[in-house]
């Protein structure tokens, strides 16, 4: 979707053998020779971590967006993998980060139980919705609820981890007929075969009628400007970023 991007220069890179390593030839290079002030990383484990590690060698700032992979459950996922990473290239990563971005406070919490101790900023997801113009287009999913029903919205990755097999089990619970007018809406891009396994338990529980995979909404997405968090939670961490 480069066009949401505008007119921001994008480079885009193709990975070079395992897609679990995610190498690239070339990334180092490209980021020394892009006159960057400051690099941020998203996600965890993967060869990026080394190529920005490297970039910022000498002194220069490195921010750190973990997106849940240290937490409890995603450390035991992989688990040879991320311990090799680790003590390849992501302990040092993380450990001389200028700063690592959490969602959360929980997030905080499993970036401390990880035996990190750069400065944490807890900048939550969301959009200002006071500086939102225009109406709300409909979304094109609706024609698949019934008039009147009631929607439950799931939107976000469809992964084993966000616990949407525990919902839809407690959405067979629902018996009376005001219960039974909810149907569920499950939005974003399929992982790890999600999808399929939450579709056949929805058919096992007689609920596929009032469950529908949209898949993602990437189209009514508009790129608004949020508004700056302060660093939460961390003694002597007060600016903001």
């Amino acid at each position: 979707e480069r066009s949401l991007w505008e007119d921001v220069p994008l480079s885009l890179r193709d990975t070079n053998g395992p897609e679990a390593i995610g190498f690239q030839f070339g990334l180092r290079r490209e980021l020394r020779r892009a006159n960057l002030d400051i690099v941020h990383l998203h996600g965890l484990w993967m060869y990026p971590s080394y190529a920005a590690m490297s970039w910022s060698s000498r002194g220069r700032p490195r921010v750190v967006s973990p997106h849940g992979m240290l937490d409890a459950w995603a450390l035991q996922n992989s688990k040879l993998k991320k311990k090799i990473a680790a003590a390849l290239f992501e302990q040092r990563n993380l450990g001389g980060a200028t700063c690592l971005h959490a969602l959360c406070s929980a997030e905080r919490d499993a970036i401390r139980s990880y035996g990190i101790t750069v400065p944490v900023a807890i900048i939550p997801n969301g959009v200002d919705m006071s500086i939102a113009t225009g109406s709300i287009p409909r979304p094109k999913w609706e024609d698949l609820i019934p008039t009147g029903a009631k929607v439950l919205l799931f939107l976000g990755r469809i992964h084993p981890k966000k616990g949407l097999c525990d919902l839809l089990e407690a959405m067979s619970y629902l018996d009376s007929s005001d219960a039974k007018n909810w149907h569920l809406v499950v939005a974003g891009w399929d992982q790890c075969g999600t999808v399929e396994r939450l579709s056949k338990q929805a058919g096992e529980l007689g609920i596929s009628d009032r469950v529908h995979f949209v898949g993602p909404q990437l189209e009514c997405r508009k790129m608004l400007p949020l508004r700056p968090r302060t660093l939460l939670g961390e003694p002597g961490v007060g600016k903001t970023v």
